[in-house]
């Protein structure tokens, strides 16, 4: 939850608990945080809507889509930052293009193949 970005989950569910309320809306929490959700909920809202709030966004502004390769695994990768540097890429970029590789390794479930993004040097 984004609320908890500054105190994390369990200090979040504390406040919750705490102030015997249950959702983010009644929570009395510190300045930040409270304009924090705001902010990211105006950002949404002018994201889906650029139009209605004035903002032009033509092609031109808008960032070239990487080109990618895929590799398929099916079988674990013990470390995926040498798995990263074996392709010719970094860790950082491994993770960007795969934010579902959550750990340092990769365990395959059985029958499974994973297709994984590799950005392509030009």
């Amino acid at each position: 939850m984004a609320a908890s970005y500054n105190r994390g989950m369990a200090g979040f569910n504390r406040a919750l608990e705490n102030q015997q309320v249950e959702s983010y809306y009644d929570l009395l929490l510190n300045e930040e945080t409270s304009r924090y959700i705001f902010r990211l909920l105006a950002i949404k809202e002018i994201f889906e809507n650029p139009d209605k709030f004035g903002f032009d966004i033509s092609n031109e502004h808008l960032y070239e889509a990487e080109k990618l390769s895929y590799v398929e695994v099916n079988e674990d990768i013990k470390d995926l930052v040498l798995f990263a540097k074996d392709q010719g890429i970094n860790y950082k970029l491994l993770k960007r293009h795969n934010p579902w590789l959550r750990d340092k390794d990769l365990k395959v479930k059985k029958n499974k193949t994973y297709r994984i993004a590799i950005p392509v040097n030009e």
